[in-house]
């Protein structure tokens, strides 16, 4: 990050105004211009590849890739393809696997505003809704759940309708 503080030194900012709305700087050649506004542009590259890598996603693991790392218990892998056979009734948008209370726990995303967003133990039984609702509080019996597990992993996303 630190190249990019040195091409955006203050020193470039001093005409930028005037290289921004066409007028050269008061005592500014045509070339100093073109200068001034080649390394704006590349100070506004370099910033935006900058943060496009601090927010970039992982991609989504396939079945494949989700089946090999552990696998699905039964209940969900009947779920998931209730879910892609019929896109259109399906609850959820995205499955997620993670820790809650030391235990593996499921994070069912819904498709839809006011739903809550369940979220299922092992053995398939709902423990909470985390958020969700009209509010977007969850069902209250488990704030910070999300919150609670750092590590989360993707493992079913709901293909892009084509209609």
């Amino acid at each position: 990050m630190g190249w990019i503080r040195s091409i955006c030194a203050s020193r470039f900012f001093r005409g930028l105004g005037f290289v921004l709305f066409g007028q050269p700087a008061p005592t500014a050649t045509p070339r100093n211009a073109f200068v001034k506004t080649a390394r704006l542009i590349t100070c506004l590259l370099a910033a935006m590849l900058a943060s496009a890598s601090l927010w970039a996603q992982p991609t989504s693991p396939t079945a494949n890739d989700v089946a090999a790392a552990a696998p699905l218990p039964a209940w969900l892998s009947q779920r998931i393809a209730e879910f892609e056979a019929d896109p259109e009734r399906a609850d959820a948008l995205e499955v997620w696997a993670l820790t809650y209370q030391g235990r593996p726990a499921y994070y069912f995303f819904s498709n839809c505003c006011d739903r809550y967003n369940p979220l299922h133990d092992a053995t398939g039984q709902v423990i909470c809704a985390p958020n969700g609702g009209i509010v977007n509080q969850g069902d209250g019996r488990c704030p910070g759940a999300l919150h609670a597990s750092p590590e989360r992993t993707r493992i079913w996303v709901a293909r892009p309708r084509v209609r």
